[in-house]
């Protein structure tokens, strides 16, 4: 079973791609299962100050959301089918250059958010 440590290393390799619908039921059984162990090292972890490397994987991950926003045209990804977000995940990693401006937009202002916690 994964620990948070585990579960949030793992997410920095893997968190970027459009991902094959194998991976997606994968990780949606693995998160359901550690679901206690995360709610737990998520808590010890918020007391913590954010390092450099986390607040620039919190900007990366909102990048993504914004421009997944951006291609989905408002639609929310739960009413979405899993072929329908692999193809805009698939879209979105095309536009690599715009997501780092984007992402180096944002660490300043994911480390006030982090700052104010």
């Amino acid at each position: 079973m994964l620990t948070f440590k585990d579960f949030i290393d793992e997410e920095i390799e893997e968190g970027k791609g459009a991902i094959s619908i194998k991976t997606r039921i994968g990780r949606k059984l693995s998160a359901i299962k550690s679901s206690g162990k995360r709610k737990a090292g998520a808590k010890r972890f918020k007391k913590r100050k954010a390092d450099a490397k986390r607040i620039s994987m919190r900007a990366g991950k909102q990048t993504r959301k914004d421009l997944f926003k951006r291609f989905a045209k408002g639609k929310p990804k739960s009413k979405m089918s899993a072929a329908q977000k692999r193809s805009i995940e698939a879209r979105v990693d095309k536009l690599t250059s715009i997501a780092a401006r984007m992402k180096r937009r944002l660490i300043p202002v994911k480390r006030k958010a982090d700052l104010r916690r």
